[in-house]
């Protein structure tokens, strides 16, 4: 969810941008997208893994990496993207999906 909301907060900003109206470069705008969808939906969630933070810990940390890449790539992709909002979002989704994945691997 943290990623899913850091991408929708670049795509936020990529369209204000364009209208002119957001003093932000992209990455200030990444690391700024970053912290809100860690902040908003990511470490409130991890509280009900409380207990396992020491077995969540290396893919957490690894997962917080890819995502300031993630929103880097998806500003990048939004801003040459010249198809349909749905084949844009679904570039986004997969994307998501990808910088999740160490957390799939978890046992």
């Amino acid at each position: 969810m943290a990623i899913h909301l850091a991408i929708s907060d670049v795509a936020t900003q990529t369209w204000l941008n364009s209208k002119g109206t957001s003093p932000h470069p992209k990455s200030i705008g990444s690391f700024r997208a970053t912290v809100k969808g860690w902040l908003i939906a990511g470490f409130p969630g991890l509280v009900w893994l409380w207990r396992d933070s020491a077995r969540i810990a290396p893919v957490l940390f690894a997962v917080i990496l890819l995502t300031p890449a993630i929103c880097l790539l998806s500003h990048g992709i939004q801003t040459r993207y010249r198809g349909g909002a749905a084949g844009l979002w679904m570039i986004k989704g997969t994307l998501a999906l990808l910088a999740s994945t160490p957390a799939l691997l978890l046992r």
